[in-house]
Order: structure tokens, then sequence, then C-alpha cells
């Protein structure tokens, strides 16, 4: 059974990326895992369900708290290529869905309880981090969290826009992250 709902939450996420939410319709999600339409309902209540369980996929919680600043970054650049999608598949269906929480809905309540829960868990990585002195702090926390993840989202987003390879962009994202804290080697 839970294959079959992460196939079906794989073929959201692929169809999201290429319609947008509001494009991909519930018939483009089960055509797109070869599954019935029945199978769609019997893991999710509707396609605004359905989508929320792609956001919270997105993060992985399965994997614990990162040990390391380096462990930060490769998780918040990290597409989790096992699962058969690329990077720009991943960011583009990560823009749409960002964008669609922003309206009022369903999507926005339950995509804000998301991101809001996605910063806090960043913030209190930094501050562990920071209370271990292997990062030095430039604001709060909550701060460097939402920047983090504005800074890695935003730039995603650019690269895509301009048809910037992602692998290329990659190093540049995570280089700028190191200005957002200091870093014990440096002065």
């Amino acid at each position: 059974m839970n294959a079959q709902r992460d196939r079906l939450i794989l073929a959201a996420i692929k169809c999201i990326a290429k319609k947008g939410v509001k494009g991909t319709s519930i018939a483009d999600i089960w055509k797109e895992a070869g599954l019935s339409a029945g199978a769609l309902y019997v893991h999710f209540e509707n396609k605004d369900d359905l989508v929320a369980h792609c956001l919270r996929f997105e993060l992985a919680p399965e994997r614990g708290p990162p040990r390391t600043w380096a462990e930060l970054k490769a998780r918040m650049l990290d597409f989790n290529p096992k699962l058969g999608l690329d990077a720009a598949t991943v960011t583009r269906a990560r823009v749409h869905m960002r964008a669609e929480c922003i309206n009022p809905g369903e999507l926005h309540d339950i995509g804000g309880k998301f991101l809001s829960q996605q910063l806090d868990d960043v913030a209190g990585w930094l501050d562990r981090m920071a209370s271990e002195k292997l990062i030095g702090l430039r604001m709060s926390a909550q701060q460097t969290a939402a920047a983090i993840c504005a800074h890695t989202d935003g730039m995603l987003w650019i690269a895509l826009a301009i048809d910037r390879s992602l692998d290329e962009s990659l190093p540049e994202i995570s280089a700028a992250l190191d200005k957002l804290v200091s870093l014990p080697d440096q002065n």
C-alpha cells in the first residue's frame, strides 16, 4: 500500500512540475502513476490532500536532524535522485506548490503550517549548532532559517527561469549560504 501511495506522490510531483497545481488534474496524476482513479482515493481524500502530502514528502522527515553545517546545507540542496526525480522537476514542483500556498484556502492552511514547521526545524538545528560552537549566527536562528530557505528556493527558481544548469548553480548556492553564518575557520 505504501508503494502505491509513494507512486502517486511521485506522479503528482511530476505532473505539478509540468502543469502547476491548478493545471494538474486528478486524472493526470493517476495516469502518470499507472494506477486507477480508485487507487488514488484509497490513499488521499482529494487533490489538496495529495498536494499536502507532496509538500511533506519533499522534506523527508524520516531523516534525523543534521549534525553539522555541511549536513544542513547538503539537506537543503538534496533532491533525492534515488526517487527518480531530477533536481529540475523537484524545483519546479516546489515552486508551484509553494506559490499555491499563498492563496487563501486549504493549501494555504496546510502549506503554511508545513513551511512554519520547516522554518522552526531549521532554526532549531541552527540554534543547536550555534550552542555547540559549530557556527556563529549573524542574526536570529529564525531569521537565518528564513534567509536560508528563501535564498535556496530563489536561486533555484532563477536558475530554472534563465535556463541555467542546476548542477552549475548548486555550488554557488552552497557558497552563498556560508555567508549567512560565521564558520569557526573564518575570522
